[in-house]
C-alpha cells in the first residue's frame, strides 16, 4: 500500500468500559474547524461569501495598504482580482461557476463583476455617481445599490440582457438597498421611509410578481428598525431587527412563520448575515454584555451554536454554502482581522462486531465506546431537522431499530429488526424520514412520530435522493416481484425498470441540483437514470461497493467503485475521468469529511489482513485501525 511512513493505530479494548443500552454516552457537540485563508500581504482579511465548491471570496489589505478584492481556493490560494483596478476594491459575493460581484472604493465606488474569462465588469449605474454589488446568483442575475441623479440610493437588479433596473423604494420610501438574491429571483434587503414618529428602516424581500414586500421588524410592523442580509433558496430571510429588548437581535423570517428571534450568545446583540437550504443560519453574536461577539451557526433543532475564539479574540460569520461551510474572519481588536472559512468535523462509527461493540472515532479526540451491542445495520439521518446526523442502528430481533440522537441519547424507533433501511427528506421539512421493509409486514416510513405504511408487497433493496431538484427527495424501491419503481411526493409510483439492482446509490454527478440515481444490474453492468429519464451506461462490469462524495473539490459528486479483486477500488470525477484508486478490492466504503478540510475523505475497509484506511483530502492514505469492521458509517 501506498501510505507515508504512518504506522497502524491500535485501538486498546481490554479493559475498557463499555455502554449499556440504556446508558447514553456524554453529548459531543458539532465541531467546527477554522481555516485561515492568509492575506494579500497586510494584516487584515475578510471572507464576504462561499459557494459550494467551496471557494471563497473578500477582501485583504496588501503590503502597500490598499485593499484588494479576492478569490480563494484550496488550490491555488488567495488569488488578488482587484489589482488592475488602481483603486481599493471589496469582493462580496460569488455563485456556483466562480463569478464574483462587489464594488470599487473612493468616491466614485462602482459595482463590478468578475469572471476568470472575461476579467472585471464595471455594471454601472442607476444615473448617479456610484454603485455597489452585494450578491449573485446561478443565473447571473446581480443585486445591489445604486445613487440616482437625484441623490437618493436605489436597491438594483442586474443581468446582463437588461442591464442595471432599479427596484424602487419601500413603502414609498427615499432610499432601498438590496443585499442578497436566490436562484429563483427573490430579493433581500432594506428600506427607510417616512411615518408620523420619524423616518423608519425595514427589511423587505422582493419578487418580480409582487415588488418589495415589508417585512416587519421583531417589535411589530411598526417598529423602527430591521434589515435583510441574506436569503436562502427556500425563501427564508435572515438579518437583524430591533428586538423587545431594544437590542438588536438576528431574526430569521419564513412566508408561512413570519419573523422570528434568534437570540444571542448570551449577550445583548446578534446579527444573521447568510442561510443555506438547509436552514442553517449564521452570523455574529455577542457572548456576553461586555464581551466581544463570536461567529455563530443557528439551526430550528439546535438553536445557536458558538464557533468559539482563541480567548480575547472574535469571530463573525458572513456566509454559509450547502455544504456547511461557512465564511467569515477571526480578529484581534487593533490588531489583526484574517478570513477563515470554518468546516465541520466528521465523525466515524465503525462496528467491530462481539465482543467489542461499536466505537466513535472523533478528529482530535480519537476512539470512544457507543455500544458494546453490535449492530446489524447502520445509516445516518437528520431525524430532527437540527443539521446533525443522527446514528440510526438495527440491534436485530430482540432489540429492535434506535437512534443515537445527537450524539447524546437513545431513542428506540421499532422493535423489529428490518431487512432494509434508507433515510432522507421526503416531504421537504428539512427532517429526515425513515422508510424500512420488514419481512412479511411491507414498506414502511418513520416521519419523526409514527410509522405508516407504503406498500405491503416485498421489497429487495431501496435508495433516497431528489431525483426531480424539487423540495422533497423520492423513494426507489427494487420491489421483489416487479423491480424498480420510484415514489414522488409521498402518494405516486411510477415504474422505472424490470430489471432487479444488486445496487442502488442516488448522487447529483453532472451538479444541475437534481440527482442521478446509479443502479448496478446484475451481468449488465452499472447504469446512470438522470435527469428524469435518461438511461447511460456508466461502466461494463459490476461492482461489489459503491460510495458517493465530493473527493476533489470540484462541488459536484464523485463515485468511489469496488470492481472486485481483479480490477480494485476506482473513482469517477467530475461526470467525466475514471482514476485507479487502490488495486485492492474492499469489503466496504463510506466517505466522509472526516478531518474537516472541506473534502470528502474515502473510507476503505480492506478486510482483516489490512485493516481500514482513509483516502484523505485526494492526497493520501491514512491508517485508522487494523481491525475490519462489520460496518462503518459517517456522521456530519
Amino acid at each position: 500500500m501506498n501510505c507515508r511512513g504512518l504506522s497502524f493505530v491500535c485501538l486498546q479494548m481490554t479493559g475498557l468500559s463499555v455502554l449499556l443500552l440504556a446508558s447514553p454516552p456524554a453529548q459531543a457537540q458539532p465541531s467546527y474547524i477554522p481555516s485561515a485563508l492568509g492575506t494579500l500581504g497586510g494584516p487584515t482579511s475578510v471572507a464576504t461569501d462561499v459557494n459550494d465548491a467551496g471557494q471563497a471570496v473578500g477582501y485583504s489589505y496588501t503590503a502597500t495598504g490598499a485593499v484588494h478584492a479576492f478569490v480563494w481556493t484550496s488550490a491555488t490560494g488567495m488569488i488578488d482580482i482587484g489589482a488592475s483596478l488602481g483603486t481599493d476594491s471589496f469582493a462580496s459575493g460569488i455563485n456556483n461557476h466562480g463569478h464574483v460581484v462587489g464594488y470599487t472604493g473612493g468616491a466614485a465606488s462602482r459595482a463590478f463583476l468578475w469572471t476568470p474569462n472575461i476579467g472585471l465588469l464595471d455594471l454601472g449605474t442607476l444615473g448617479g455617481t456610484t454603485s455597489q454589488a452585494f450578491g449573485i446568483n446561478d443565473r447571473g442575475q446581480v443585486v445591489g445599490q445604486s445613487r440616482l441623479s437625484s441623490g437618493f440610493t436605489h436597491a438594483f437588479l442586474w443581468t446582463a440582457a437588461d442591464g442595471m433596473t432599479d427596484l424602487g423604494t419601500l413603502n414609498d420610501g427615499d432610499t432601498s438597498t438590496a443585499t442578497a438574491i436566490n436562484n429563483a429571483g427573490q430579493v433581500a434587503g432594506r428600506g427607510s421611509f417616512a411615518t408620523p414618529a420619524g423616518t423608519i428602516i425595514h427589511a423587505f424581500v422582493w419578487t418580480a410578481a409582487e415588488g418589495m414586500r415589508d417585512l416587519g421588524t421583531l417589535t411589530g410592523e411598526h417598529g423602527n428598525f430591521s434589515e435583510a442580509l441574506g436569503i436562502n433558496e427556500a425563501g427564508q430571510v435572515v438579518g437583524t431587527s430591533v428586538s423587545d429588548q431594544l437590542f438588536t437581535h438576528a431574526f430569521s423570517w419564513t412566508a408561512s412563520d413570519g419573523m422570528r428571534d434568534l437570540g444571542t450568545l448570551g449577550g445583548a446583540m446578534s446579527a444573521a448575515r447568510g442561510a443555506n437550504g438547509r436552514g442553517q443560519v449564521v452570523g455574529a453574536a455577542n457572548t456576553s454584555f461586555t464581551g466581544l461577539s463570536h461567529a455563530f451557526v443557528w439551526t430550528a433543532g439546535a438553536g445557536m451554536l458558538d464557533l468559539g475564539a482563541e480567548p480575547g479574540t472574535g469571530a463573525s460569520a458572513l456566509a454559509i454554502n450547502e455544504a456547511g461551510q461557512i465564511a467569515g474572519s477571526t480578529f484581534l481588536p487593533g490588531v489583526y482581522q484574517r478570513a477563515v472559512v470554518w468546516r465541520r468535523h466528521g465523525d466515524l462509527v465503525m462496528d467491530f462486531g462481539p465482543p467489542h461493540g461499536i466505537w466513535l472515532l472523533r478528529s482530535g479526540t480519537g476512539w470512544q465506546p457507543l455500544h458494546s451491542v453490535s449492530a446489524v445495520a447502520m445509516i445516518r439521518a437528520d431525524l430532527d431537522g437540527n443539521s446533525q446526523d443522527d446514528l440510526v442502528v438495527n440491534f436485530g430481533e430482540g432489540v429492535g431499530l434506535y437512534a443515537w440522537m445527537n450524539h447524546r441519547d437513545w431513542l428506540q424507533l421499532h422493535d423489529g429488526s428490518p431487512s432494509h433501511l434508507v433515510a432522507g427528506d421526503l416531504n421537504g421539512d428539512g427532517r429526515d424520514e425513515l422508510v424500512m421493509a420488514m419481512p412479511r409486514r411491507g414498506l414502511q416510513v418513520w416521519n419523526g412520530l409514527r410509522w405508516s405504511r407504503l406498500s405491503r408487497r416485498e421489497v429487495q433493496r431501496l435508495a433516497i435522493g431528489n431525483l426531480d431538484g424539487r423540495a422533497g427527495a423520492e423513494l426507489i424501491v427494487d420491489f421483489a416481484k416487479s423491480g424498480l419503481a420510484v415514489l414522488t411526493n409521498g402518494t405516486t409510483w411510477k415504474a422505472l425498470h424490470p430489471w432487479h439492482a444488486s445496487a442502488l446509490l442516488t448522487a447529483d454527478l453532472d451538479h444541475n441540483g437534481s440527482d442521478d440515481l446509479i443502479i448496478d444490474f446484475a451481468g449488465a453492468g452499472i447504469w446512470i437514470y438522470g435527469n428524469g429519464s435518461l438511461w447511460t451506461q456508466l461502466h461494463g462490469l459490476n461492482s461489489t461497493q459503491m460510495a458517493a462524495g465530493d473527493f476533489d473539490s470540484g462541488g459536484g459528486a464523485d463515485l468511489a467503485i469496488d470492481f472486485g479483486p481483479a480490477h480494485g477500488v476506482w473513482t469517477y470525477r467530475n461526470n467525466t475521468t475514471w482514476t485507479h484508486l487502490h488495486p485492492f478490492s474492499a469489503e466496504s466504503l463510506a466517505i466522509g469529511d472526516h478531518d474537516g478540510t472541506g473534502i470528502d475523505d474515502i473510507i476503505v475497509d480492506f478486510g482483516p489482513a489490512h485493516g481500514v484506511w482513509q483516502w484523505a483530502n485526494d492526497l493520501e492514505w491514512i491508517p485508522l485501525h487494523r481491525a475490519s469492521p462489520e460496518h462503518v458509517v459517517t456522521l456530519r
